[in-house]
């Protein structure tokens, strides 16, 4: 079961990041937003479930890329316990 709170790790101009606590593999982050609904692979930055605006997604990945570190942290304070 996931918890009540989804942690936000980074917000963008129309988009959150955000992980859950005990989720399904592959390593991925969700991206959230008014026209974007999607799982990002933690590997190769691509999606691996639902869409994104255009404009989101290059503005996530470019994120992403920068931070990939903290986003693989996160993930393993999520997901392995």
């Amino acid at each position: 079961m996931y918890p009540r709170s989804v942690p936000t790790i980074h917000r963008l101009s129309n988009v959150k990041l955000q992980m859950f606590a005990g989720d399904h593999n592959p390593p991925h982050f969700r991206l959230i937003g008014p026209a974007t609904r999607c799982n990002v692979d933690l590997r190769t930055l691509r999606i691996v479930a639902g869409h994104a605006r255009r404009a989101d997604l290059e503005e996530a990945l470019e994120w992403a890329a920068g931070n990939r570190d903290l986003l693989w942290d996160v993930w393993r304070r999520l997901n392995e316990q």
